[in-house]
């Protein structure tokens, strides 16, 4: 009996010590949460936080994203009715900052939020039904010009697992030949995983990037990839961009034909740049989940057509470009009388220049949804810019992060990112008639087009926006008990 009794004695206090452990203090006020709803949240800045929030689905959340999930809880969406809820709590002793008074906010409210990161998916792609629709589609395209313009797509991702999905599936329908993926977030295992079934299939090579701003890195190497492996065009998207054709063309290779030896006056096409259309938000502070794992965001929209936008996308013709250098355009070439043209065929003589151009979308255009819901918005400036961090704990005395809107630079506000969010057109209950402009963040308000998309442009875009948002929702399927299963069928492999 003794030996047990002495077993006893060390046993208790480990169990006590690995049970605070599990249910950490908070490490701000030192007050006490509830011990089945919360958990250690990550910041960008690595602060740890106890949260009132339950995370029951995905990785971990950071204090920003977890502060939204708790005010979409408690109702609130408004920047003023937050600073004055938490103006008591700020000048006393119960929080430090907007985060802290969200958490007390939620504590005393009593009620039991479900976070899911912006990043989570658990939907796998149905490989097959994907080759089955995307070769119904390139059968409509001549066999030449498909082997005389052979794409790739360049894609720098960090943390946009859920997005990334769709963004492939949808681009891969449009008869894009592959996809060169840079992976910036390493260390997570998620996005190889859920691309797996891609990578087999011989439809995606995947690259890990570590570091801050590897997007030009990214685009550069992608460049290098496809002059060794034959393609003819390298486009390089955003994650939260997605193209769509005119009504007239069913792949990206019919578009790209046309300028397969294009002279525009005394230039020579060395690249395409198809324009910006600028997509509203969804109204919402957080992801919908698990809907949002398999919808589009063109069906989110209710196939909504925002308005047209002077910024651009390229397809970079590959034996004539010796460098991007540039996410929006590449800017250097192998000859001084190429330069990249718009899809009306106007050469866009440099990157500075591109909002000196009407924009042109008769043949096609990238639709940019880059505010879709409050927290993904978040999640965006968590990552940090394509080609430089304004994020981080230093960027607030770079001074080429001045002209960011301060939120960017803010660990502690969360009104400040609801100011933004809201600052822009929505689609209320995915409901968007009446919408008159899309507005772009107010530090770029002077570069947009506020014109609403015309009739005839509309025509032009909008079968194959919902052919192809139809035709994305076939391939994912959500994952139940089903798909885990093969899951970890896949894991095991």
């Amino acid at each position: 009996m003794r030996p047990t009794h002495r077993v006893r004695r060390f046993l208790i206090p480990l169990c006590l010590i690995c049970f605070l452990n599990f249910f950490p203090y908070k490490s701000e006020t030192n007050s006490r949460l509830g011990f089945f709803s919360r958990w250690k949240i990550r910041s960008f800045n690595n602060r740890e936080s106890a949260f009132a929030v339950d995370q029951e689905i995905g990785d971990e959340v950071s204090a920003w994203q977890a502060s939204l999930c708790a005010l979409a809880g408690l109702n609130i969406r408004d920047a003023r009715s937050l600073q004055v809820l938490c103006s008591q709590l700020l000048n006393g002793k119960f929080a430090t900052d907007e985060v802290s008074c969200v958490e007390h906010l939620l504590l005393y409210s009593g009620l039991h939020v479900r976070c899911v990161s912006a990043d989570h998916t658990d939907v796998l792609a149905d490989i097959p039904t994907l080759m089955k629709l995307r070769e119904r589609r390139r059968n409509s395209t001549a066999p030449q010009v498909l082997i005389r313009n052979r794409v790739l797509a360049t894609v720098c991702a960090k943390n946009e697992t859920r997005l990334l999905l769709i963004s492939l599936t949808w681009h891969l329908l449009l008869g894009f030949d592959h996809f060169y993926i840079c992976n910036n977030s390493p260390r997570s295992h998620r996005l190889s995983f859920t691309l797996r079934p891609f990578e087999r299939s011989g439809l995606v090579t995947i690259v890990n990037y570590s570091g801050v701003g590897v997007q030009h890195t990214c685009f550069d190497d992608g460049l290098t990839f496809a002059r060794e492996n034959g393609f003819t065009w390298q486009g390089g998207l955003d994650v939260d961009e997605f193209l769509v054709l005119g009504k007239n063309y069913s792949t990206v290779q019919q578009v790209l034909e046309l300028f397969h030896s294009v002279k525009a006056g005394n230039f020579e096409a060395g690249a395409v740049s198809f324009n910006w259309i600028m997509q509203p938000g969804f109204d919402r502070l957080t992801v919908d989940y698990p809907k949002d794992s398999f919808i589009t965001p063109a069906e989110k929209l209710g196939y909504f057509i925002g308005s047209p936008h002077q910024f651009v996308k390229s397809f970079a013709k590959v034996s004539l470009t010796r460098s991007w250098q540039h996410v929006h355009m590449p800017t250097k070439f192998w000859r001084e009388n190429v330069s990249a043209v718009n899809t009306a065929g106007i050469p866009i003589p440099g990157v500075q220049l591109m909002a000196d151009f009407k924009p042109v979308i008769h043949l096609g255009a990238v639709f940019h949804f880059r505010h879709r819901t409050a927290q993904e918005l978040v999640a965006k400036r968590e990552r940090g810019r394509a080609t430089i961090d304004c994020e981080s704990k230093g960027s607030s005395t770079d001074s080429r992060c001045g002209k960011v809107f301060k939120a960017r630079n803010s660990t502690k506000k969360v009104s400040d990112i609801l100011t933004d969010y809201f600052s822009h057109t929505h689609c209320v209950s995915l409901n968007c008639t009446g919408v008159h402009e899309i507005r772009r963040a107010k530090w770029q308000s002077e570069k947009i087009s506020e014109s609403v998309i015309d009739s005839a442009s509309h025509a032009e875009l909008i079968d194959q926006y919902k052919e192809l948002g139809f035709e994305t929702k076939q391939v994912l399927k959500n994952a139940n008990l089903k798909s885990m299963s093969g899951a970890l069928t896949g894991l095991l492999s």
